[in-house]
Order: structure tokens, then sequence, then C-alpha cells
């Protein structure tokens, strides 16, 4: 853990230069595991799309991807539609429930941005700050040179 947090406040002490970007906050309750690690961006402070950025970044060699999930669980056809793994339609349709969910009436605002202004990459103790400092140097190359 102490290996991932050390890599992770290079990586974001790296991206906190670089206007319109949000990094992942460290909470008085407790801290980050970072099994992954996702940041945003302000789209209206970048000529590129989020996808295009991304593109860019691959190019510099970064393993990144645009957000966790492309849209909100809500909107997946799973829920949606009620087609769930088991006789018993959980986790929505059963006795641990007793209301009636309909996941197609279901809209979050900041959940819907963040699938759309979100960058992922997965992350673990073999991240070296030294590693993290070179991926956040390639990441604020490409949004620098994006940026409005």
């Amino acid at each position: 853990l102490a290996a991932r947090r050390a890599s992770d406040q290079t990586l974001s002490g790296i991206l906190n230069e670089v206007d319109g970007v949000q990094v992942p906050p460290d909470h008085d309750s407790g801290w980050h595991t970072y099994f992954a690690y996702e940041f945003f961006i302000d789209p209206d402070r970048f000529t590129a799309t989020r996808d295009e950025m991304v593109a860019a970044i691959v190019a510099e060699g970064v393993d990144i991807l645009p957000s966790y999930l492309p849209k909100p669980l809500y909107e997946y056809d799973f829920l949606v539609n009620s087609k769930y793994y088991n006789a018993r339609n959980c986790p929505v349709a059963c006795p641990h429930y007793q209301g009636e969910m309909d996941y197609s009436k279901v809209y979050c605002p900041n959940m819907k941005a963040g699938c759309a202004r979100g960058f992922f990459m997965g992350w673990n103790e073999k991240i070296t700050p030294e590693i993290a400092a070179d991926m956040g140097n390639a990441i604020k190359k490409v949004l620098t040179y994006y940026a409005k």
C-alpha cells in the first residue's frame, strides 16, 4: 500500500501542475489503496476531445483508458431490462429489497459527466515513483499541448 501511495503522490503532483485536471483527493476519513488511478479533466479547458487525448497519451507509451466505465452502470442493459444472473433477480427484485427499482428512470448527472471526463489506469505496487514520474510527464506533455 505504501508503494502504491508513493507512486500515486508522484503522479498526482505532476498532474496537479496542469490547469483543468482533477486528481484523486485524499480524505480525512481514509486513504486510497489505488488498485486503479483515475483522474478527470474539465473538457472546456482543452482543444481536443478526451478520446483524442487518450490516443495521444497511449502513443507516448502510457497504458491508459478513457474512464473506468464508458457509461454509468445504471445504463447497462442487464439493469435497465432486468437481465440478472440468478433466478431471484438479485440485486433488485429479491428478498433483500422490498421496493421496486426501475433503472430506466435513474439519472445521475455527476456519474454521467465523470464517465465522459475520466482517464483510467490500472495501478499496483510495481509502478515505482520513477515510473509514475515518466507516466506523469508523458500525460502532462499531451494535456499541455492540447490546453487552451
